[in-house]
Parts: C-alpha cells; sequence; structure tokens
C-alpha cells in the first residue's frame, strides 16, 4: 500500500483528522519557527482539543509525513533533529 493510500484510508476512517491537526497547530500560535511544535507536543495538543488520542500510524516517520501532506504546514530541523512543525501564511489569502 503506498503512502497516499494509506493517508487517504486513514482520513476516512478518521474524520476530521486533519481539521482537528490544524486548529492544534492554531491553537498552540505555531505560524513561524520560533514558534513551532514537536510531534510530542502534537499528540499532546491534539488530545487537549478532542479528548482523543492522536491515531498512531506505526511509525512516527509515518505520523510526521501525513502532517506534512497538509497544504500549508511546514517543518524544519532543529540542531538536535527534531522536528518542529507550523503553519505557513495562504499565499492565497494575502490578496
Amino acid at each position: 500500500m503506498t503512502l497516499d493510500d494509506f493517508f487517504y484510508k486513514l482520513k476516512s476512517r478518521t474524520p476530521g483528522l486533519v481539521d482537528n491537526i490544524w486548529q492544534t497547530l492554531l491553537n498552540a500560535n505555531s505560524t513561524s519557527p520560533a514558534t513551532s511544535i514537536t510531534l510530542s507536543q502534537i499528540r499532546a495538543r491534539y488530545y487537549e482539543i478532542t479528548e482523543e488520542s492522536f491515531p498512531r500510524m506505526g511509525d512516527p516517520r509515518v505520523e510526521m509525513l501525513f502532517i506534512l501532506s497538509i497544504p500549508f504546514v511546514a517543518s524544519f530541523s532543529n540542531r538536535a533533529g527534531t522536528l518542529r512543525f507550523y503553519i505557513l501564511e495562504d499565499p492565497e489569502s494575502t490578496g
């Protein structure tokens, strides 16, 4: 099964997953590298918002790829190698 197929099935089985992740990033004010958050922080804040555990995908790398498949979500790696996620500004919304 390809990642695209897996992600499609995951979205079908977990309605609202993408919106909940987006809301998690917004609630954390994660809109720049300076205010970015880690996967562990996303999992914790996802639970705070939904009262459901963040869906486990078998491997943290797959979870990170899923998050990066969401439009306008970006990440970078700090010096320790930890990926940090944040929302990019939608270029179409800036006019």
